[in-house]
């Protein structure tokens, strides 16, 4: 059982040795304490690590006290290579990038390497959400949690059948108030529980000055910052600090450009910056690519349901359409505020008899 000290990873462990399982923490370390991520490997501000379970000696007493074995595993290299160095490629790039999917997709890795050495037979997640086997579609199929307002199965949305054959998911039919309730039983030293998503990484200015100090050189490059309304230079930038959707971007003078535009592109080659007043943008349709789906699902006909697109909240109503290669194309029932940005990590539903089924997932390429 994954444990980070959270009510979440407390209670699933508390669930499961109830049921009769013999359970075994697993504490994953994403980050070395003195920052670095490893030889050579990008040391990311620890505000950017999410999923780093760093204070294992709490996490130590929580797991004593339920009569469960803890397990350090220390993967600081494993995220520098797998989400650290993408998500400073996507920041020079101007793309977005899903790091808090990537960090639960290698949580998960590293669970499974664990459970092969440790002679396990099933890995358990605190995340709110569902994973049933489906007759129709002969695999796993995730589901939406039973607590809207909590699910996560968006997180685990690109662990492929894979990861998810061997996957126990304890909290599945319990929500938020129920995960508080056992939690007030169980006792133990739990902190305050987590507020609002966060921004995207890619805006938060600790990244900033982590690409300035790791990309290569000839990747970071001055340019203009374009109207797309006019054709209009408005401004300079120093090919830092820009990200997707970023209202009032920093210019190179230091000075804050209108809080009426908003960067909708960055194209590294011709070093331009272009930007659009935010009140103008919507989309319709959404092109996909990398497009997962569970084993069996029919692609052939278009499916209707619903999209979340990271960790925006909320799901809006649409039409999936399959193309080939892993590509695909989402239709808006309604036209929705601003954009989806390439790097994007989109979840599509479709209301089946137990619930919400997650049966595609895909990264945006391209909004309009």
């Amino acid at each position: 059982m994954a444990v980070n000290g959270s009510r979440n990873s407390m209670v699933g462990a508390y669930l499961l040795k109830k049921q009769g399982h013999d359970v075994e923490g697993v504490a994953v370390r994403l980050r070395r304490d003195g920052g670095g991520g490893g030889d050579g490997a990008p040391p990311l501000p620890k505000e950017l690590v999410r999923r780093d379970a760093a204070d294992t000696a709490r996490i130590g007493r929580l797991c004593d006290a339920l009569g469960v074995p803890l397990h350090v595993v220390h993967a600081a290299e494993r995220h520098a290579a797998e989400v650290a160095a993408p998500l400073v490629a996507a920041a020079v790039s101007c793309r977005a990038f899903a790091r808090d999917v990537a960090e639960t997709t290698l949580v998960v890795d590293l669970l499974l390497e664990k459970a092969r050495s440790l002679g396990a037979d099933l890995i358990a997640t605190g995340h709110y959400a569902k994973a049933l086997r489906s007759r129709r579609h002969g695999g796993v199929v995730l589901l939406a949690s039973d607590d809207p307002g909590r699910d996560q199965s968006h997180l685990l949305c690109r662990l492929g059948q894979r990861r998810l054959e061997g996957l126990v998911l304890p909290l599945a039919k319990m929500r938020r108030a129920d995960v508080e309730k056992v939690a007030r039983l169980l006792g133990g030293d739990f902190p305050p529980e987590d507020g609002p998503p966060p921004p995207p990484p890619a805006s938060d200015p600790r990244l900033h000055g982590h690409v300035a100090g790791f990309a290569p050189g000839d990747l970071v490059r001055e340019g203009n910052v374009i109207d797309c309304a006019t054709g209009d230079v408005v401004g300079e930038h120093t090919g830092l600090g820009l990200h997707p959707g970023q209202v009032g971007p920093v210019l190179k003078n230091g000075q804050r450009l209108d809080g009426r535009y908003a960067v909708v592109n960055y194209c590294v080659l011709k070093e331009d910056a272009f930007v659009c007043p935010k009140d103008g943008l919507f989309h319709t349709h959404v092109l996909l690519e990398s497009l997962e789906t569970p084993p069996g699902l029919d692609v052939s006909a278009s499916l209707e349901g619903s999209v979340r697109v990271g960790n925006r909240g909320g799901r809006l109503p649409c039409r999936l359409t399959f193309k080939n290669n892993g590509a695909g194309v989402l239709e808006l029932a309604a036209p929705a505020p601003g954009l989806v940005f390439p790097g994007e990590c989109l979840a599509f539903y479709v209301p089946q008899g137990g619930g919400d089924a997650l049966l595609a997932s895909g990264l945006c390429s391209y909004s309009y």
